[in-house]
């Protein structure tokens, strides 16, 4: 009788193994922090407003850099594939240092170059730019948005003067889902 139940069930405690020991395994199409960013980034586009003086031409295309080294892999490219910003086309751009940024719409500081966050704020003075990052305490001391890990998720930092100094305007909705920052120059001048 013994026999007969395990030989009926064995296929099932089989499967049942095999999935436990996948589930115990991270997947391939485990979705990582970075993609989640990107995707973060592209959701954030309707929600930013960038100056008529941002953009040389009515065709000229949406600019998204990264500065030092390239957290996003492929992600970036990937998550903006052949998506479009109004009219406007959507380009990835690259940059190897703070010296060779130029112009551009949005600018994602990996934490690799928080050392370097005045010389990057110094660039961008007075010029229209979504400075982004992920590193601790990059929205208090200049940036736009900051993202951060918060109860394992990826959530996200905003520093509403940063934005009026770089002359955007972001939209209430996404105001609402972001973290509010107090910026550390505001609170030096009072």
């Amino acid at each position: 009788a013994v026999r007969g139940w395990f030989a009926r069930f064995t296929p099932l405690l089989l499967l049942v193994c095999a999935w436990l020991g996948l589930a115990a395994q991270p997947s391939r199409n485990q979705v990582t922090e970075h993609q989640t960013k990107a995707a973060m980034l592209l959701k954030f586009l309707p929600y930013v407003k960038w100056p008529e003086r941002a953009f040389p031409t009515p065709t000229s295309p949406l600019r998204i850099a990264v500065v030092g080294t390239d957290p996003f892999g492929k992600a970036l490219d990937e998550t903006f594939k052949d998506k479009k910003f109004g009219s406007r086309t959507i380009e990835i751009v690259r940059f190897k240092s703070v010296a060779e940024i130029e112009d551009c719409h949005i600018l994602f500081a990996p934490d690799s170059e928080a050392p370097r966050l005045d010389k990057l704020l110094e660039k961008l003075a007075g010029k229209p730019v979504l400075l982004v990052g992920e590193s601790k305490d990059f929205a208090a001391k200049g940036g736009v948005v900051n993202f951060v890990l918060k109860d394992k998720r990826v959530a996200f930092e905003i520093n509403q003067d940063a934005a009026k100094r770089a002359e955007l305007e972001l939209s209430s909705q996404l105001l609402k889902l972001a973290i509010p920052v107090k910026d550390a120059k505001q609170a030096e001048e009072k």
